[in-house]
């Protein structure tokens, strides 16, 4: 029973992290967008 109950938690705390994790992927995508595309009109 605990060794379910924990494998249970644990797939419902990394439900909870994905989201931010994707999120902060997409942010980190844009930025490298962004930065690049000024870096470029600089250059």
């Amino acid at each position: 029973m605990n060794k379910n109950a924990g494998l249970f938690a644990w797939l419902n705390v990394s439900k909870l992290l994905s989201a931010p994790l994707m999120g902060l992927g997409v942010l980190s995508v844009l930025v490298l967008v962004l930065v690049l595309s000024k870096y470029r009109r600089v250059v």
